[in-house]
Order: C-alpha cells, then sequence, then structure tokens
C-alpha cells in the first residue's frame, strides 16, 4: 500500500482544545486520566486521601472542599507550565487561560505532543505553543515523526 493510500488518520477525541473555564479544565483533565488512575489517591486534604474521581466530584458540586481543590489544582497546574500561557492562536500570538496542548520547535517548523521526548529537548527560547493541530498546520509546521500529534494530544500507553 502507497503511502498516498492510506486513509487519513482520524484525530484522537483527545485532541480537542483544552477549555477556558477553570470547572471545564478540571473536567477536562479529568477525562484525560487512564481509567485506572482515577480510582487512585490524587490529592491529601487534612489527612484524607482524595482520588481524581473524587476531586472532581467535589469540584462539580460547588462545596467548600470542591472549591479548596479547583484553588489547590489551579495552582499547581499553573505553576507547571506557566511558560506554555502565551499561544499561537489563529495567526497571531495570545495570551491564553489554559496552556496550549502542541508544542513546537522555531527554528526546525516541527511541532509535538508536550510529552514527547524529542520536544522535551528543545530549549525554551526556541519553544513556541499552539492551542490546536489546526493552529499548528497553519503556521508552516510539520508533524513529529516520533510522538505523531495527529494521533492525539496524550499518549494512552
Amino acid at each position: 500500500m502507497r503511502v498516498s493510500d492510506r486513509p487519513a488518520p482520524r484525530l484522537h477525541p483527545a485532541s480537542r482544545p483544552r477549555p477556558a473555564g477553570d470547572e471545564e479544565l478540571i473536567s477536562w483533565w479529568y477525562d484525560h486520566l487512564p481509567r485506572a488512575a482515577r480510582n487512585v489517591p490524587y490529592l491529601e486534604h487534612q489527612g484524607r486521601a482524595y482520588t481524581a474521581r473524587e476531586v472532581k466530584a467535589e469540584v462539580a458540586r460547588g462545596t467548600e472542599l470542591g472549591k479548596v481543590f479547583r484553588e489547590r489544582f489551579l495552582r499547581h497546574y499553573r505553576e507547571r507550565a506557566p511558560h506554555a500561557y502565551r499561544v499561537r492562536f489563529q495567526g497571531r500570538t495570545i495570551e491564553s487561560p489554559v496552556p496550549g496542548i502542541y508544542g513546537g520547535w522555531r527554528k526546525g517548523g516541527i511541532y509535538g505532543r508536550l510529552d514527547c521526548g524529542s520536544g522535551k529537548r528543545i530549549l525554551p527560547e526556541n519553544r513556541v505553543f499552539f492551542l490546536t493541530l489546526e493552529d499548528a498546520v497553519q503556521e508552516g509546521y510539520r508533524a513529529c515523526k516520533c510522538c505523531h500529534p495527529e494521533k492525539g494530544p496524550f499518549r494512552q500507553e
């Protein structure tokens, strides 16, 4: 079978962009957890360990505990990837309320998933972030051959 005869790859359902709202972001995070990780202790509060499933439920209910979880989650999330808030979207650099899903190498014109080993070696000053796959392609970047970002933003192992 020739490469041109192959059907175009379907986008993984996880490749939808991250939502802008905080509650939607937590829901998005939960949906991308492997099923086995949802019932594993994730967050500790006042001596009790809560699973990801319990964290999501408390946030959805809007309880006081849910508000604590929401603030801790968002603080942790923003501290881990503060550089990802400047992203390329529809041909311009914007300040995004959520980090970009895809990372790119400015000098090489390659984009890929943020968990790709090749992408982790890119110097910070040469990185660019994209909210969607379409934005990366529109900017003229090609897909990484190591992580195949067209299959989704995160590896499902």
